[in-house]
């Protein structure tokens, strides 16, 4: 990617964009992808890295001790908490 690019990106604050640009190119290329389906790509990149931001942000903010997803709860702990019951709940959120 050209200085001018990055400078670019870096001005637009696209900082998603600006790790994954070789990796996207490469994969772009290697699928024959038409302009389109590149400039995709690269936008879901940036759209992902900005969630994450945004989650370790809140999460920051909240002064949460520590993080732990639903994969390590344990449910035996809770035997009131039915796990079946709790993922599909979550899921139609």
């Amino acid at each position: 990617m050209t200085r001018h690019i990055e400078s670019q990106l870096k001005d637009l604050k696209l900082r998603g964009i600006l790790g994954c640009d070789r990796d996207i190119a490469a994969k772009a290329s290697a699928r024959k992808l038409g302009y389109e389906e590149y400039l995709s790509l690269l936008l879901e990149e940036e759209s992902k890295a900005r969630n994450e931001r945004s989650l370790r942000t809140k999460i920051y903010n909240a002064r949460v001790p520590f993080v732990k997803t639903l994969e390590e709860f344990d449910f035996s702990f809770r035997p009131s908490l039915v796990e079946k019951e709790l993922m599909r709940l979550i899921v139609r959120c």
